[in-house]
């Protein structure tokens, strides 16, 4: 006599893989919150582009964490490398990148609470801690940011820029991956603008978070389309403006290629410009600003859009 549907639920394994499913929709669950009852593309995209926008924000970071999430994850189920399922090997390569963006995530968190903190007692208040004091703090979470990608496993690991990353996890990691280490020495860039007179160890770290910028936008493609592409034009417009802004101070050094660079953003926004109007204004804020730009004979040249 064949098992009944209801039979075949109980056994081990059927029942191992429900539990396992249970646990993973409990952890999805509490992290999607709202956006769970909405099973549609546009509200998991808005889900995505929170944390990124929120780093944006002048907001008080920690009140909006609460309540806690749980800081363990169910683990995923073993999957041998040499399984001939390809399906699976994919499945645990998106389990390691879900790790990797959580993991990054609350790194980016604690650095934009700093940073905004900074930069917005600096701008509303004309007052802030000494920059000298940030030193020794980026400093810490620079060694974390290293060290994160020196752990990430074989499907995750990316190269450096100019050469092109092999996958989407790849892409995506190395772009996280330079607008965190920008954002981190963003206050040393801001510094060194508005006050000529900063020391060298400043000037240095401000270089450092130019450099970064620069791979940002060497990294990111002009005709990739993803669900974070709008906060990706936002982050090439604000790099492009802090690039040129920094030109303009004569004891800054800047880095090798940055005007390519924004000629490559300024391409970027071209590609966009229909789909995506705003692109427009992008492309005549980055223009405007260029205008005052200095470097050699052929970035004086008046650029174009």
């Amino acid at each position: 006599m064949g098992q009944s549907p209801g039979s075949s639920l109980e056994t081990p394994s059927r029942l191992e893989r429900l539990k396992l499913g249970y646990c993973y929709f409990a952890a999805a669950e509490k992290r999607l919150g709202a956006a769970i009852s909405r099973v549609d593309t546009l509200s998991l995209q808005c889900l995505c582009l929170a944390g990124e926008i929120l780093a944006e924000m002048p907001l008080g970071i920690p009140a909006l964490r609460d309540p806690p999430s749980q800081d363990s994850y169910p683990p995923p189920q073993h999957v041998a490398r040499d399984d001939p399922n390809k399906w699976a090997s994919s499945e645990e390569d998106s389990w390691f990148f879900l790790l990797s963006e959580i993991t990054l995530r609350r790194i980016t968190d604690q650095v934009a609470e700093i940073v905004t903190k900074y930069i917005d007692s600096k701008i509303r208040y004309q007052q802030a801690q000494r920059i000298e004091g940030l030193m020794p703090i980026v400093a810490e979470f620079e060694d974390q940011v290293e060290t994160f990608r020196q752990l990430l496993p074989e499907a995750i690991t990316f190269p450096d820029v100019p050469e092109p990353a092999s996958t989407e996890w790849q892409q995506y990691s190395r772009g996280r991956y330079y607008r965190l280490l920008e954002l981190m020495h963003r206050p040393f860039v801001f510094t060194a603008i508005h006050e000529p007179s900063c020391s060298l160890a400043v000037q240095a770290l401000a270089k450092k978070g130019l450099e970064n910028g620069l791979k940002y936008l060497q990294h990111s493609q002009a005709n990739q389309r993803h669900h974070g592409l709008w906060l990706q034009l936002r982050n090439q417009l604000r790099i492009a403006s802090l690039l040129l802004a920094a030109s303009t101070i004569p004891h800054l050094t800047m880095p090798e290629g940055w005007y390519a660079g924004i000629s490559k953003t300024l391409a970027t926004f071209d590609y966009w410009s229909l789909e995506f109007p705003s692109c427009k204004s992008y492309a005549d804020v980055i223009l405007a600003l260029s205008a005052s730009s200095s470097g050699t004979a052929e970035e004086q040249t008046p650029m174009s859009y």
